[in-house]
């Protein structure tokens, strides 16, 4: 997706290097998107359950609409 395309608060699938996880964009700096991520496309359990998810970096292209 394109930077401008992608809106804070929303969910998208982002790419990792072990797949594709669900996650909410949190904020946007410097051309990268801030996402919180949440649990793995394709599972049904969450990636950390207990605890608050941490932001993870990443570029606008590994960012797909649901």
């Amino acid at each position: 997706m394109k930077l401008f395309e992608i809106e804070i608060g929303r969910r998208y699938k982002c790419d990792q290097k072990d797949g594709q996880y669900f996650g909410t964009v949190k904020e946007k700096r410097d051309g990268s998107i801030g996402v919180a991520m949440g649990s793995k496309v394709g599972t049904a359990a969450p990636v950390d359950p207990l605890g608050q998810p941490e932001i993870v970096w990443l570029a606008p292209e590994h960012v797909h609409p649901l």
